[in-house]
């Protein structure tokens, strides 16, 4: 469970670095986050997916996917993304 949470929120963090990017005069910090990003994606993508189809084999099914933790993993990254956004 826990290495599956940490799989989704590495996938969060790829998807923030793949959309640093907010026009064509952006920094080249901005572009180096786009390119980590967007390298970082697939492969975490992947990683995410192996993880969390354990919980469809087993018992529980969609139960399992609002558990608390993944809730408050998503609700976080979402926020944290808003804010990093708004403060560009």
């Amino acid at each position: 469970m826990r290495t599956a949470l940490i799989a989704e929120g590495l996938v969060l963090v790829a998807i923030t670095y793949l959309s640093a990017r907010a026009g064509q005069e952006d920094s080249s910090v901005r572009r180096a986050l786009a390119w980590i990003g967007g390298i970082a994606f697939l492969p975490l993508s992947v990683w995410a997916f192996a993880e969390r189809r354990e919980y469809w084999d087993g018992s529980g099914g969609i139960a399992r996917m609002f558990h608390s933790p993944n809730i408050t993993g998503w609700a976080i990254a979402i926020v944290r993304r808003w804010r990093w956004r708004c403060a560009a």
